[in-house]
């Protein structure tokens, strides 16, 4: 659980006023790293990874919020989550499996979360194409005036042995507004 936003009320341009609380669950010996906040305000996200062995789950907040029943405006977020660092370093992005999340007996959990999977390749600024698949989870809350996503994704080569844990952290993220956070 941890605190997104805490700074944004006094970040000019920020997209959501209050912070938004967020929730996941992180598999056992992942590293997680919380925004810093300082003097200039906050910095980087809330995310979790094995990040030796190229496995993360990360928070993306696309400054817009959107219809998750909007299939092309799910795409444009999704899209923008995992080029967030230039989408130069990223070719061959694919959504697949978009559907509503759903609970353990199989029906409709919250209907406005969707998890997906999804397949990209990266490139690397030594040259090397690195192909990875994730899976991933995303909600507009209402209110937030953005979109919120976990985005967890590992090489081709790991991910049989990482897709439960990567399923586990879209299935559990979650995202609350109206929540006061405590004083730093």
């Amino acid at each position: 659980m941890e605190f997104y936003g805490k700074a944004r009320q006094s970040t000019p341009g920020a997209a959501n006023t209050d912070p938004l609380l967020i929730t996941y669950n992180s598999p056992n010996g992942w590293l997680t790293v919380r925004p810093n906040i300082d003097n200039n305000g906050e910095d980087g996200t809330v995310s979790s990874g094995d990040y030796g062995k190229g496995d993360s789950a990360s928070l993306f907040v696309y400054p817009k919020e959107i219809d998750v029943g909007d299939k092309d405006a799910v795409l444009a977020a999704l899209y923008a989550g995992v080029t967030q660092k230039g989408a130069s370093q990223v070719q061959g992005f694919k959504v697949k499996k978009l559907m509503p999340l759903k609970d353990a007996t199989g029906l409709s959990a919250e209907s406005n979360y969707l998890t997906f999977e999804y397949s990209y390749t990266l490139l690397t600024g030594a040259g090397f194409e690195i192909d990875r698949l994730g899976r991933g989870s995303i909600v507009s809350v209402a209110g937030s005036r953005s979109t919120q996503m976990m985005l967890g994704a590992t090489t081709d080569i790991r991910y049989k042995k990482v897709q439960a844990n990567l399923k586990e952290v879209a299935d559990s993220f979650r995202v609350y507004t109206g929540v006061i956070p405590p004083a730093a």
